[in-house]
């Protein structure tokens, strides 16, 4: 089980930011965001599947407006677009969506999208000891590293309602959440392994986007020492980003905005170039189709934690 997911076949308006803005969402058949009501996915076309939590949702932006739809639009119709981000997700919960309907699609690229606060997560099965107003229905699974590098479920979802804890026992583990050594990230490493080997065994390219603030690193260099050893193909956005990139937040949170979504989007078309997966027929069109200003002057070469409100969730 995953712990949370998105009710299939809903419609849901939702304001975020300080400025109350209305975002309509859509989530079909699946459960997966997608631009309009009604949209099923086929399973012959080759495909492209996202996998993170509410920055590949795309949290208080439009689905045309979030990176997964702006990358969707400057593609054409050379990949079907499947967006399985869920708000609140780790590495985990995306390896375990990904597991459950990668088999459904004809899968040719797997893009995950890793925020450092994935280690928390992944570290973590109830979300209320790290966001102390979160709303869930329970908790969440939660894996670790066996003797031999193996990973193993240590903890199955559970409702909340099927939950007794005394308080001193819940008092204890928010005391521990916040004030307890922070998680290693071996237990992180071995999720992304896990989750690299899966995609590639079945025939797809695995692409790790590395959403980080801006630094003064190479691109990739953050993500090589986070995961040693694993030659991952890595979108790097704090690389080479325009001065501006760490505001480029929609007011009042710490989500990316518009501007963030369309400089991401753009760096992910120059990878699948970069790789040989982007149709060359298209290449010299790409900077037109994506039609949102980005945070800085990145129209020539350029090589950010969150929390979310819910639209509607379901447990399975």
């Amino acid at each position: 089980m995953l712990g949370w997911s998105y009710i299939p076949g809903r419609s849901v308006t939702q304001s975020f930011g300080s400025d109350n803005r209305p975002v309509i969402m859509h989530f079909n058949d699946i459960g997966a965001r997608v631009g309009e009501p009604g949209r099923r996915f086929d399973s012959t076309t080759p495909t492209v599947v996202f996998v993170g939590d509410s920055f590949t949702f795309g949290h208080g932006v439009t689905y045309e407006e979030s990176f997964v739809g702006q990358f969707e639009r400057t593609v054409g119709s050379g990949y079907q677009v499947v967006n399985l981000g869920v708000q609140g997700y780790g590495t985990d919960q995306a390896l375990l969506a990904l597991e459950r309907h990668m088999k459904d699609f004809d899968t040719k690229v797997v893009v995950y999208t890793f925020l450092q606060e994935h280690v928390r997560r992944n570290d973590n099965a109830d979300r209320r000891l790290l966001y102390r107003d979160a709303q869930f229905l329970g908790t969440k699974p939660r894996f670790a590293v066996t003797r031999d590098g193996a990973l193993e479920e240590i903890d199955r979802p559970r409702r909340y309602e099927e939950m007794i804890q005394p308080r001193v026992w819940q008092l204890v583990q928010l005391a521990w959440a916040k004030y307890g050594p922070p998680p290693s990230v071996e237990l992180t490493r071995a999720l992304v392994r896990e989750m690299k080997d899966y995609a590639e065994s079945r025939g797809a390219t695995f692409i790790l986007i590395h959403w980080t603030d801006r630094h003064s690193l190479r691109p990739g260099e953050q993500a090589a020492r986070l995961f040693p050893g694993m030659r991952l193909d890595v979108v790097d956005t704090g690389a080479g980003a325009p001065e501006d990139w760490d505001s480029c937040y929609i007011p009042g949170e710490h989500h990316p905005d518009v501007r963030a979504h369309a400089r991401v989007g753009r760096l992910l078309v120059d990878e699948f170039e970069r790789l040989g997966l982007a149709a060359a027929a298209r290449r010299a069109g790409r900077r037109a189709t994506l039609r949102f200003p980005g945070c800085g002057d990145f129209g020539a070469s350029s090589r950010g934690r969150a929390w979310t409100a819910r639209p509607g969730s379901v447990w399975r």
